[in-house]
């Protein structure tokens, strides 16, 4: 049974179909690792998709979990509204995916996937009635910001050769971090925090026997 790292999850499989997605609350959990900041998406070739991208990497008691947000800076083309926001490389890994809530008020997903064999996780915006509700275009203009995506894995080492893209009638894609199966300098950082973390739990179960 895949572990669940903090509170609501999916696990979600390879090839395994789409879900829905859980809210998880607007907590992150464990220890922050890695950020990449805000980063402007860059348009495939005939894309006018016009994004900024985010990811955060925290290590909890399981393994590592990644969180996503995009924002759609289209203002006035509808044919590169957002639909899909798409992270790999998880090959290898196992998955479970929910996003956590914005007290502004953020765009959840309506599903996600995990495309065979396994490198994409894949998160939609358009709801049952088929209405893309991330590229909805706000009342000042600009489009609206995703909540926090959320993939959580039993990964431990990290490394920044993954990516992050947005598609709907065009793709735009920023590099990311992603899990990888031997450490790096990342990795063996997040592998001296768990320890430290174990270090703490036993020393607090010994002050209380």
């Amino acid at each position: 049974m895949l572990p669940m790292a903090f509170g609501s999850t999916m696990p979600i499989t390879p090839g395994g179909g789409a879900v829905s997605v859980p809210a998880n609350g607007s907590t992150f959990p464990g220890s922050l690792v890695a950020d990449t900041g805000v980063v402007a998406l860059t348009p495939g070739l005939g894309s006018s998709i016009t994004a900024t991208g985010e990811e955060r990497v925290y290590l909890t008691s399981t393994g590592l979990d990644f969180f996503i947000q995009v924002t759609n800076n289209n203002q006035t083309n509808g044919t590169d509204n957002l639909s899909l926001v798409d992270a790999r490389n998880f090959a290898g890994f196992t998955t479970a995916v929910a996003y956590l809530t914005l007290p502004s008020g953020g765009v959840a997903p309506a599903l996600a996937s995990r495309a065979a064999p396994g490198d994409t996780v894949n998160f939609y915006f358009v709801d049952s009635s088929g209405r893309n509700d991330l590229g909805s275009m706000a009342p000042s203009g600009l489009g609206n910001t995703s909540d926090w995506l959320e993939i959580d894995t039993n990964a431990t080492g990290l490394a920044f050769n993954g990516s992050i893209g947005v598609q709907d009638g065009g793709v735009a894609s920023m590099l990311a971090y992603s899990p990888v199966p031997e450490p790096t300098t990342t990795g063996v950082l997040c592998g001296a925090m768990a320890l430290i973390f174990i270090a703490r739990r036993r020393a607090g179960a010994r002050r209380l026997s």
